[in-house]
């Protein structure tokens, strides 16, 4: 049976619960808040992941500290087999390039990334008022904005190949936004994404 190494950005560690013990080797959480921490052990000893035995990793520092994921993942037996994003990528600062260096650094080749995010809605009209309201509604929630095209950023995602040119970041993308109808009004539409990285 499949072994993998799951890491997430993690906040209230719902994906814990979601994986069979049986096939997932290790569970590594990022989350700088220290309040959901508790939280996070919790869920993630619930779910059979244990920092005693090597199974789950709590980092209390934020996405942009790399190089500790970096080392941590390394560490913990080289890269991962999953990325996990929810509702996160909205607050971090500079996300497109930490979430590509994460991606390229620590992501196998083949490995998935999975995100459920609010993306910055397609009709202008609309966006302009994720613009508009994204300075106060950031203060009041962590950081978070409104008005990110993470989908847009993650799927155009580029890596260099071998030959020292650039490739597609992606062999596989299936996204799925909570809305079909591109013009409907509203200010916080959701993707659910799955992108395969190439091999």
């Amino acid at each position: 049976m499949a072994s993998f190494s799951i890491w997430e950005l993690a906040r209230f560690g719902h994906t814990a619960r979601y994986l069979p013990r049986n096939q997932v080797s290790s569970y590594l959480a990022v989350e700088p808040n220290g309040l959901m921490h508790f939280g996070l052990r919790d869920a993630a000893h619930k779910a059979g992941y244990l920092e005693s035995d090597g199974s789950f990793f709590l980092l209390p520092c934020g996405a942009e500290d790399t190089q500790t994921i970096i080392r941590t993942t390394h560490s913990s037996g080289g890269s991962v087999d999953c990325i996990v994003c929810i509702l996160t990528l909205c607050s971090i600062p500079d996300a497109e390039k930490i979430l590509m260096r994460l991606v390229r650094d620590v992501l196998r080749p083949g490995g998935t990334l999975f995100i459920f995010e609010h993306v910055r809605n397609r009709r202008e009209d609309v966006a302009w008022w994720q613009w508009l309201w994204s300075p106060i509604w950031s203060v009041f929630f962590d950081g978070c904005r409104l008005d990110r095209a993470t989908d847009k950023w993650v799927e155009r995602m580029e890596d260099i190949d071998s030959s020292g040119g650039m490739m597609a970041m992606w062999k596989s993308v299936i996204m799925k936004y909570s809305t079909e109808n591109d013009l409907e009004d509203n200010i916080m539409p959701h993707v659910l994404g799955t992108f395969i990285k190439h091999d």
